[in-house]
């Protein structure tokens, strides 16, 4: 299926690209005369944006095409206003950052990442979805890439250090700085929450993050990556819990009771 779309795809670029362009009038726009001097209501045109209208009802040779190829795959319109509604309809794939149900042949689809499978609905008002990160998937792959070019030449952050006369050693039962591992106090039920490769900023994250708070851990310890490159704004999201637009929501990292 996906093969068809793909060659449904090409052919109606190509189309595009070749067609001549014989009237783009129509209602409204000034009732232009092709170059055959013919009426142009009456004359049939290559050009696939030339609109044919019936009463008020306009439709273009590209739209007219478009929609009998969809006719014979049988997908339907996607006008859906729910994610399981849209994924459900043949064709139709769901845009989290707008929340609003694509066209998947549409070659005008602006959405970066959508949501293409009802089991990837749950994930979709947290800052980022799974779907994303698959590499298999090719708008994936070009999200990593750009992002890695784009951030390519930025100076990494200093690696912090501990100034001259600190240890780094801290007591868990009392938050003091030590001198000396051996000066501590012993810590009596003392939980602490090591998570790694966590900053997705997917709801799958979350579920990790709400499971580690609910151990109610005494310490929490983020063990590095930020995705997709570690960015200001992807720490805002998948870090800090700040949102990321007006439906998706950001991601915070669980803190714990004393540190």
């Amino acid at each position: 299926r996906r093969a068809v779309r793909a060659i449904l795809t090409c052919f109606c670029v190509l189309v595009i690209g070749t067609a001549p362009i014989v009237w783009h009038g129509g209602s409204g726009e000034g009732g232009a005369v092709s170059r055959a001097g013919k009426n142009p209501s009456t004359l049939f045109s290559l050009n696939p944006f030339h609109r044919h209208c019936t009463g008020s009802n306009c439709t273009s040779m590209f739209q007219r095409f478009k929609h009998k190829v969809e006719d014979v795959l049988g997908f339907g319109p996607c006008d859906a206003d729910d994610c399981s509604s849209c994924l459900q309809t043949r064709g139709c794939k769901w845009c989290p950052a707008t929340q609003s149900c694509h066209e998947s042949l549409s070659i005008y689809d602006k959405c970066k990442i959508a949501i293409n499978s009802e089991g990837q609905c749950w994930g979709q008002y947290c800052a980022y979805q799974l779907g994303e990160f698959l590499n298999h998937r090719a708008k994936d792959a070009y999200e990593w890439i750009a992002a890695s070019v784009e951030n390519q030449g930025l100076p990494l952050m200093p690696f912090p250090t501990y100034p001259n006369g600190t240890t780094g050693i801290f007591d868990l039962a009392t938050g003091l700085p030590l001198m000396d591992a051996s000066d501590g106090s012993p810590a009596v039920n003392y939980t602490i929450a090591a998570i790694a490769d966590w900053g997705t900023g997917t709801c799958a994250a979350k579920a990790v993050a709400e499971h580690a708070a609910a151990q109610y851990p005494q310490m929490t310890i983020h063990m590095g990556d930020v995705y997709f490159v570690s960015t200001p704004e992807q720490f805002d999201t998948n870090l800090l819990g700040k949102s990321r637009n007006s439906y998706q929501q950001g991601v915070a990292f669980p803190k714990g009771e004393s540190v």
